[in-house]
């Protein structure tokens, strides 16, 4: 019915929530090293970038974490992988309602996001519906998959076929790029993770544009869809 018109969500931050302090304190009950200095060790190892790049896989990535941040080899990897996990302390129930909402009413939606495998893998196992966009035809872009993050161009540029894009993510510096392409953008911002790793890189710039919407809430998110002519 609607299906020219696309509504892509981000997965960090968007339909999922983030807390990677949750992580680094957990890392610090297995290492020798403080929370503080996990955090310190994990960003300059460039880790979560080289993942979600896919760079090196998931194994890859838990084998260098281990060393990376001393974790005895008697912690299992299924304990490394529950580690990992306190990254993502609950699923965000009510945005991905939305997005099966729209699918129903008749649009097309999607997934762009800064992923890593190893997140991928963790994340299907608890919360399998935030990957669902219920058609193949609708565009599921994880960057680990594209070899490609956002805010590089290459990975918007495979979004095609659709007339009407709408793009809700909770750091503006990605929404720009899409606006600059003629999309729209819903800076989604209830639940920001300051310990992210990807928002040091990319903190919010205030970025202003007609075409750019501010939601601190769910009901602001829909508020934010009918004023770019979405019936929700």
């Amino acid at each position: 019915m609607y299906s020219k018109t696309l509504i892509l969500f981000d997965i960090g931050g968007v339909l999922v929530k983030l807390n990677y302090g949750n992580f680094y304190e957990q890392a610090a009950k297995y290492s020798s090293h403080s929370a503080k200095e996990i955090e310190k060790k994990y960003i300059q190892s460039r880790l979560d970038f080289r993942v979600c790049r896919g760079e090196i896989t998931a194994l890859e990535f838990m084998n260098e974490l281990r060393d990376c941040l001393e974790i005895p080899k008697k912690v299992t990897q299924e304990e490394l992988e529950r580690i990992v996990g306190a990254t993502f302390p609950d699923q965000i129930s009510e945005m991905i309602a939305l997005k099966e909402q729209l699918h129903q009413i008749g649009y097309a939606v999607g997934i762009l996001s800064n992923i890593g495998e190893h997140v991928h893998k963790i994340l299907l196992k608890r919360y399998p519906e935030i990957f669902a966009v219920y058609n193949p035809m609708c565009p599921s872009l994880l960057s680990y998959q594209v070899k490609v993050m956002k805010p590089e161009p290459r990975i918007y540029d495979a979004v095609v076929g659709f007339e009407n894009i709408i793009f809700i993510d909770d750091k503006d510096a990605y929404l720009k790029v899409g606006i600059q392409r003629g999309w729209k953008g819903i800076h989604y911002v209830e639940y920001p993770d300051t310990t992210e790793p990807q928002r040091k890189s990319h903190s919010d710039t205030g970025y202003q544009h007609p075409w750019l919407k501010s939601a601190k809430s769910i009901r602001e998110v829909k508020n934010s869809l009918r004023e770019f002519g979405v019936k929700v």
